[in-house]
C-alpha cells in the first residue's frame, strides 16, 4: 500500500487500467456511511473481475479523525484485494482535491485507463475535473457508478445539490488547467488550498 507521495514501487501491468475511487463521509467515530460502503463494492467488483490492477482511495479525515481513504483501505483489505494494489491519498477533503491531489498518482503509474468509482451523479463532476486538469488528454477515463440504496428523494436531492458543486468546480477547473506534469510539481499548496471555504458537504445519507 502507498500513501502520501507517488512512489515508483507500484508495480503494474502494461496497459493496465486504474480504478480512482471518490471518498464519501465517515461518521466522527470512524463508521462509514452508506456511500462509502458502495463505493468499496463497486471498486472491488473492478478489482475482482480483472478490470483494474491498482486502485486509487482519495479521501481526508473530513468527517472523523480518520482519512476515509484509510476506512476504505481497511474495507478492501478485509475483502482480500491484496495491499500492495493499492494507493491512499489522505489530504483531500473535496471532490476538486480527489482529483487535484491523486493526478501525481496517476502520472506515477502511467495507467492506460483511470475508472472513476462514485454516485451516479458525482461521476459527472469527477469526470469533467479530470478532463480540465489535464489528464484527459493523455489516457482513456471510464467510471463505474455505485449501486445506490438511497430513497428517491435522497437520490434526488443529491442529484440536484451536484448542479452548482459542478458549476463551482468548472470555473475552478478552467482557470487552473490544464495542468502538465511537469508543471504539477511547481503547482503551489495554496492554489491546491485556494477556496477552501466553498468546501463542500459530504454526503449525508448514510
Amino acid at each position: 500500500m502507498t500513501s502520501g507521495q507517488p512512489s515508483s514501487g507500484m508495480h503494474m501491468k502494461s496497459g493496465s487500467a486504474v480504478a480512482l475511487v471518490a471518498g464519501a463521509r465517515v461518521y466522527p467515530d470512524g463508521t462509514p456511511s452508506r456511500a462509502l460502503y458502495r463505493r468499496v463494492e463497486a471498486v472491488y467488483d473492478l478489482w475482482r473481475e480483472g478490470k483494474v490492477s491498482a486502485v486509487i482511495l482519495s479521501g481526508g479525515a473530513v468527517g472523523s479523525s480518520v482519512p476515509e481513504s484509510a476506512i476504505m483501505s481497511s474495507l478492501l483489505v478485509e475483502k482480500g484485494l491484496p495491499v500492495h494494489q493499492i494507493v491512499q491519498e489522505e489530504k483531500s477533503r473535496n471532490s476538486r482535491e480527489n482529483i487535484q491531489l491523486s493526478l501525481p498518482f496517476l502520472a506515477d503509474m502511467m495507467p492506460s485507463k483511470v475508472i472513476l468509482v462514485s454516485d451516479v451523479w458525482h461521476i459527472p463532476r469527477l469526470w469533467m475535473l479530470l478532463r480540465l486538469l489535464g489528464y484527459g488528454q493523455r489516457w482513456g477515463i471510464g467510471f463505474q457508478p455505485s449501486k445506490s440504496d438511497a430513497t428517491r428523494l435522497s437520490w434526488w436531492r443529491s442529484a440536484i445539490r451536484e448542479i452548482p458543486a459542478f458549476l463551482a468546480d468548472s470555473l475552478y477547473a478552467f482557470r487552473f488547467g490544464p495542468v502538465t506534469w511537469s508543471q504539477w510539481s511547481q503547482v503551489e499548496t495554496s492554489a491546491l488550498e485556494e477556496d477552501r471555504s466553498n468546501r463542500e458537504t459530504r454526503e449525508t445519507d448514510g
